[in-house]
């Protein structure tokens, strides 16, 4: 499949039923319209199932986890290779820890602002 073209839907992590519908017939029209092989999927970016199986049933119905949905860990890696998905959330977990206070403060300033001085 080297040479073919690779088309993603990417979705949030618990599209509802009218949503899965939709992204299969997508899907499905792309396949059609390009009438050539090529590959087709939707990848949702995080598993909230994590460490378990993704579970989220809707999508589940019309896409096959593994093959035309990718999950987390396995969208990840099949974009950017073995190993990508560690060093995402390795990259996270350093950026949250760099702006942790920024952050924090800019949520108060929020509240303060929305919600009065408690």
């Amino acid at each position: 499949m080297d040479d073919n073209e690779i088309y993603i839907e990417i979705k949030t992590t618990k599209p509802n039923k009218g949503e899965s519908e939709k992204i299969k017939r997508s899907l499905l029209k792309i396949v059609s319209l390009r009438n050539k092989p090529v590959k087709v999927l939707c990848g949702i970016a995080y598993n909230p199932y994590e460490p378990e199986k993704f579970a989220w049933p809707l999508p589940l119905n019309y896409l096959k986890l593994g093959e035309d949905l990718l999950v987390g860990k396995q969208f990840w890696n099949f974009l950017g290779g073995d190993g990508i998905y560690e060093a995402l959330l390795d990259v996270f977990e350093e950026t949250g820890k760099e702006l942790k206070e920024k952050i924090e403060s800019k949520f108060q300033e929020v509240v303060k602002q929305n919600y009065g001085k408690n």
